[in-house]
């Protein structure tokens, strides 16, 4: 991020990566907390996963990949894109 959006409190938007996972795990958690009829995961079903399980899943592939929004430096929102797979139509 450059200097200026950085003292500004600009976002930068950019794919999350394995290195993002702990700042994810947080994230995620206080959400399922803060809102939890807003996901199909509860709280307790997310403690269950570590750091690693997160991280292991983060990696972009032609299917899905998730994108991270920081404010200095700081994870602060994200957004996942899955690719959605409609079962072929027969005659």
């Amino acid at each position: 991020m450059a200097k200026n959006a950085a003292k500004s409190g600009a976002v930068e938007i950019r794919v999350l990566r394995d290195t993002d996972a702990a700042s994810l795990y947080k994230v995620r958690l206080e959400a399922l907390e803060r809102e939890p009829h807003a996901f199909s995961e509860a709280a307790d079903e997310h403690r269950v996963h570590s750091v690693a399980d997160i991280a292991a899943r983060m990696t972009p592939t032609p299917d899905g990949f998730s994108l991270g929004a920081f404010t200095s430096g700081k994870l602060v929102g994200t957004l996942r894109f899955e690719r959605y797979r409609l079962a072929p139509r027969g005659p």
